[in-house]
């Protein structure tokens, strides 16, 4: 008998590369979208953090802007003290914001919405008129919402302090995704 070869014709594999490529790119995709989103929030991260910053020193030199002045005379005569120290809170907050570049915000939105910003400036001794920590030995980390010192510090109760008090500022900045909404996560 003859012995038969059995040639199998093999068929090109120009889809198989395609196929490949198809299952692979939406990982690849939502690895990029990921370094990008995470990219934007560390941004949105430092810029908070040195605004802070910023605020905290310009809080600590014990400066103000002069045009907060109520007199003629920027922040002299009678009510120099009382002058100064009503133009230091606001100018504390200036200096915090100028520092917010690149971050869209809208201070009047509500608590709960993107893109909101608040600055909180709090100094002096605890509120509840605990003379433990009358000049700030300590900081209890400030969260937003929670019972500490930054917490009972709102607007009508804010205050840039006297010498040899601890001051606090705080910037609360609600970061928006771009693209984790699209996919419907929703952090």
């Amino acid at each position: 008998m003859k012995e038969q070869k059995i040639h199998k014709t093999q068929r090109p594999k120009n889809a198989q590369a395609m196929v490949e490529f198809m299952l692979v790119i939406p990982i690849l995709l939502l690895v990029l979208v990921g370094l990008i989103e995470f990219g934007r929030l560390f941004y949105a991260w430092l810029i908070v953090e040195n605004s802070t910053r910023f605020g905290i020193r310009y809080a600590s030199a014990g400066t103000y802007n002069v045009d907060y002045c109520a007199s003629d005379t920027p922040c002299s005569g009678d009510n120099r003290e009382a002058e100064i120290t009503d133009a230091r809170l606001p100018s504390i907050e200036d200096e915090t914001r100028r520092l917010i570049v690149g971050l869209a915000y809208d201070e009047s939105l509500a608590q709960t919405a993107n893109q909101y910003l608040n600055v909180t400036v709090c100094a002096g001794p605890e509120p509840n008129g605990n003379t433990a920590d009358a000049v700030g030995l300590y900081i209890v980390r400030p969260q937003m919402g929670s019972l500490t010192k930054y917490a009972e510090c709102t607007s009508g109760t804010e205050s840039a302090g006297n010498p040899g008090e601890m001051v606090i500022v705080a910037v609360d900045y609600n970061f928006t995704f771009i693209v984790l909404p699209i996919f419907g996560f929703n952090p």
